[in-house]
């Protein structure tokens, strides 16, 4: 016997037929895919004004860290080189004007062996490291002569008792509740505060 002769054309085709509305059309229609888009986007809207807080802080923080690690390295190559190390604010440049004033370091940094010991980067004098801060992030720089800092042979900044730092979100002011503030004592001391005091 055939597999033809067990089920008739008609018979098989009957029977695929009702198995298939049993079970209904796997999958989700358009509808039900538009739906759960526009929850998704109900929600992600929802939830990307609570991360503002959190990224601002991040930014903070990690600016706070380049510029420990930069006093860190000053202090040491100034061991090395006995002085002559400046670390000199960068200038405003193309996405990023956070660099007015002498006192304003907001576009970032750069450290370099001063052979002249003018503490401006003449042509030939070795940059040691750049630093560029991530946007809209403020760095106000207390103790700065003309936007730089020189490190002296004892790893001390030259000329000046005491330095601090602050770093704060660029929409906000420096007493913001998420400004960090980096304190060097004349001692040397080194230490991070929240707010905007030693």
């Amino acid at each position: 016997m055939t597999h033809a002769a067990l089920f008739p054309p008609a018979a098989h085709s009957a029977r695929w037929a009702n198995a298939r509305r049993r079970l209904g059309q796997p999958g989700f229609t358009m509808v039900e895919l538009m739906v759960v888009m526009l929850l998704l986007a109900i929600l992600a809207a929802l939830a990307v004004p609570s991360f503002k807080p959190l990224i601002e802080n991040w930014r903070v923080r990690q600016v706070v860290d380049s510029m420990l690690s930069t006093i860190y390295l000053a202090r040491s190559e100034a061991y090395k080189h006995g002085g002559r190390i400046v670390v000199q604010k960068l200038p405003n440049r193309d996405g990023c004007n956070l660099a007015s004033g002498n006192a304003q370091w907001g576009c970032g940094w750069q450290m370099f062996l001063d052979g002249n010991e003018n503490r401006v980067r003449d042509d030939g004098e070795q940059i040691l490291r750049t630093v560029t801060t991530p946007g809209a992030t403020q760095v106000l720089v207390s103790g700065s002569v003309n936007g730089a800092l020189s490190f002296d042979r004892w790893g001390q900044v030259g000329g000046l008792g005491a330095l601090g730092v602050s770093v704060f979100p660029g929409s906000a002011t420096a007493s913001s509740a998420a400004t960090r503030r980096i304190c060097v004592s004349a001692g040397g001391r080194i230490r991070t505060v929240q707010g905007n005091t030693c």
